[in-house]
């Protein structure tokens, strides 16, 4: 694992995240970056005739965030880091310095939304989900220890998601855990046959050998739902899903099972993004 990105706005949610974050770089030797972005108050972009006072406020906030965020390292006793501080909206910000230093892996906190805030609003971390291109972690409390005993891997299983499959695989091997592959069928009567579902899960599963892998087909109202069920019977560790549903009227009316995970499930969900533009 190369680089670890940490967003931090000091909340409970990027404290768990950060402390995620210590263990993986503890076991690991990763480096990890820390970026809070300052975002603009609404009366910031009115207020053209106080730019000096503007601008002392800002300063005294970077400085403050600064302190903070070398506090926190501190507190988590993480030596090998680097911090950012940027203006603006967050998940461009995040966007925007992942182009000019590349991370394996972004860990994040969150609280979850609900209602129609989930797919019109959502929080940051469904916005930075949506946008960039490497796996994200998110997690609603910290993780305790590296221990990784039963995990998921949710999928369509069809040839587009063998990437993420591969990437799945290489995250969680290192921890030896038992994997669990699942698919949900939410169509009953137009889904695909049992017998088709059997054969390229099988294919699947071939791609985590020689851990120890068990298939699960489950019928039910939603994906989301179908996973997190399963995930709760087993005790899961880690959910990992593969992370397509790009355009945003496909996201709205379909529903974003990536999204929706992040929102209702208290076990860590890693998001594995693969190039599915306009698909």
């Amino acid at each position: 694992m190369e680089k670890i990105l940490v967003p931090i706005d000091f909340s409970d949610c990027s404290r768990n995240a950060l402390r995620t974050a210590s263990l993986f770089a503890e076991k690991f030797g990763s480096p990890i970056r820390l970026i809070h972005v300052i975002e603009p108050a609404p009366e910031r972009r009115s207020r053209r005739a106080i730019e000096d006072e503007l601008k002392s406020e800002l300063e005294r906030e970077h400085q403050s965030a600064e302190e903070q965020l070398h506090a926190l390292a501190k507190e988590f006793s993480i030596s090998d880091y680097s911090s950012v501080i940027k203006h603006g909206l967050v998940q461009k910000a995040i966007f925007e310095d992942l182009q000019e230093n590349p991370a394996d892996l972004i860990i994040m906190g969150s609280h979850g939304s609900s209602g129609k805030h989930e797919y019109f609003i959502g929080s940051n971390t469904q916005k930075v989900i949506r946008q960039v291109r490497c796996k994200v972690l998110v997690v609603k409390k910290a993780i305790e220890s590296l221990e990784f005993k039963n995990v998921v891997f949710a999928s369509s299983f069809d040839q587009r998601e063998h990437d993420s499959l591969k990437r799945f695989r290489k995250f969680v091997e290192q921890f030896k855990p038992k994997v669990h592959l699942v698919f949900v069928n939410t169509d009953p009567f137009f889904g695909l046959p049992y017998g088709i579902i059997k054969d390229v899960m099988a294919e699947a599963k071939s791609y985590f050998e020689p851990l120890e892998v068990e298939l699960h087909i489950k019928k039910d109202l939603s994906a989301d739902q179908g996973i997190r069920h399963i995930s709760e019977t087993i005790s899961a560790d880690l959910i990992g899903i593969s992370n397509y549903v790009r355009h945003p009227i496909k996201r709205i009316f379909s529903g974003s099972t990536v999204e929706a995970l992040v929102n209702h499930s208290d076990i860590p969900v890693l998001s594995i993004d693969y190039s599915a533009e306009g698909k």
